[in-house]
Parts: C-alpha cells; sequence; structure tokens
C-alpha cells in the first residue's frame, strides 16, 4: 500500500488528539526530500545532507566515476591525487582521449522516473 504525504497528514490529523498537536512532530523521508510534519502541517526542509562531488577520470582506457563529499575531495586535493583538474567540458566527451585529466561536478545523481506511460499496438 502506498500513500501520499498528504494522505498520511490527514490520516495523522485524526488519530491525534487536536490538544497533542501542537507537541507532535513526525520526520519524513521520500523521493531523497525530508519533510517534517510539525503540529500537524507539511513543511518540506532544506536538505542538509553533505554536498555531493563526481570525480570523472580515465585511467589505462577505464573511465571511473567516484562521488565524494567536499572534505574527501579537498583532502584528495591536498595529497596531490588530482594533478591536472578539466576547468570546462571537454570536447572530447571520450574520456580515453583526456590523458591525467580530471572533470569534477558538483550535485546529485538524478533519474527521469515516467509520469505516464502508453503502450500502443497496431496491426495491420
Amino acid at each position: 500500500m502506498s500513500i501520499t504525504v498528504e494522505t498520511l497528514i490527514k490520516v495523522l490529523q485524526k488519530e491525534v488528539k487536536k490538544a497533542d498537536r501542537a507537541n507532535a512532530s513526525i520526520e519524513i523521508w521520500c523521493d531523497e526530500q525530508e519533510y517534517e510534519i510539525e503540529s500537524m502541517e507539511l513543511r518540506k526542509i532544506n536538505n542538509k545532507m553533505e554536498e555531493t562531488y563526481f570525480i570523472i577520470r580515465n585511467s589505462d582506457g577505464d573511465t571511473t566515476v567516484r562521488a565524494v563529499t567536499k572534505e574527501e575531495l579537498l583532502r584528495d586535493l591536498e595529497d596531490g591525487e588530482y594533478r591536472n583538474v578539466l576547468t570546462e567540458l571537454p570536447n572530447e566527451p571520450d574520456t580515453n582521449y583526456w590523458g591525467e585529466d580530471v572533470l569534477i561536478i558538483k550535485g546529485k545523481l538524478v533519474a527521469p522516473k515516467a509520469e505516464q506511460v502508453i503502450t500502443k499496438y497496431n496491426i495491420e
């Protein structure tokens, strides 16, 4: 069974006595987003997860992608792990031509989710 966050709030509002609602506090993670139910009202919380950096590099013909935190990236840079850091996207998408260059991207992974799926058949 799956329900929306809004439906969950409505159920909780019915179950929690009105006098106790002021003290109610529940955290919910949904689709990598944190929500907090405070006084039975939904409030989106800023994601306080650590920043993620993706290190893309080629070594001996093998491309690797590694996700690291800001602290790990700074430590690796100070240790000389990455000598030639690219400052823009390379014109050559094939990492075999990058040599020892490294591409660092800050962000988060996203995966598209189908909102509507249509199957259409045609028989002649």
